[in-house]
């Protein structure tokens, strides 16, 4: 983390500095908030983030809990931001940027979090070759709600490190974040983007075994979850390799050894592959 996040009186400055604005208050919109706004120690200040949504009630409930400002169009909001995060459903993309374009200019940044929006048609339909806004684009995850997202983020022509520092400061407020080509965000949308959905039917199904054999499924559920985090948390926290997990708790005629056997002899592998793939395509 250090790497990316810098020294505290770098994030200082830079949330000292960056006004941030949001159009779109929906459950990612609002989550990229809560996220940068739950970072007391950065000390990040409420009267430099500004928000609309359509339905105001979204927007309202940010301005209750931390006192941002909200405003009436979407154009306040990109004349007192310097960061602005478009999160709007992806079929409302167009119709908002071409509304806007006109506000956009060289000293702006647009982080868009539409779902299949590539950077050429932001930049198309933000008019940045006229007004130079800098575009870049990101894929979070719904994991972003509890700040353990997994997020990518591609920069368009023209965004500088600052830009890249700025955005992955941003996104890193709600979880991980890596920066990588364009062709490789669909890979990201199939992985981490659709991923919790597989995850939570894995859940689900672990349960669902587990009140088979006896458990109040309120239990049952809890302990699955918690599995998946713990294993996760191996993982990503103490290095080790899934197949050093699966061999740490296999033990010769044992009970995880009769339990993989049944994933195996189900393909479980290559139904999650395929299931990734199909995602991605």
């Amino acid at each position: 983390n250090a790497e990316y996040m810098g020294t505290l009186s770098e994030c200082l400055f830079f949330f000292a500095m960056v006004r941030l604005g949001l159009i779109g208050c929906g459950q990612l919109g609002s989550a990229l908030i809560r996220g940068v706004m739950a970072k007391q120690a950065l000390e990040i200040e409420a009267r430099n983030v500004f928000c609309a949504d359509s339905w105001r009630g979204q927007c309202d409930k940010l301005e209750q809990d931390f006192g941002v400002n909200v405003m009436t169009s979407n154009s306040e909001v990109v004349v007192n931001s310097d960061i602005i995060v478009l999160a709007v459903k992806p079929q409302s993309s167009h119709a908002v940027l071409q509304e806007l374009k006109s506000c956009f200019d060289s000293s702006k940044l647009l982080l868009s979090t539409c779902a299949g929006i590539t950077v050429q048609t932001l930049l198309d339909d933000s008019d940045a070759k006229s007004n130079g806004v800098h575009v870049m684009r990101s894929m979070p995850n719904i994991n972003s709600v509890v700040h353990c997202g997994a997020s990518a983020f591609v920069a368009g022509p023209g965004c500088s490190a600052e830009d890249r520092r700025r955005v992955k400061l941003l996104l890193r407020s709600v979880g991980e974040a890596y920066e990588i080509e364009e062709e490789l965000l669909d890979a990201v949308t199939g992985l981490s983007g659709s991923g919790p959905a597989f995850v939570a039917m894995m859940v689900e199904a672990m349960a669902d075994g587990g009140v088979r054999a006896g458990l109040p499924r309120v239990v049952a559920q809890k302990l699955a979850a918690q599995t998946v985090l713990g294993t996760a948390m191996m993982i990503k926290e103490g290095g080790y390799h899934p197949i050093q997990i699966k061999e740490g708790v296999s033990s010769p005629g044992g009970t995880s050894i009769a339990g993989l056997s049944v994933l195996e002899n189900g393909r479980f592998v290559a139904l999650v592959d395929g299931a990734v793939t199909a995602a991605t395509e």
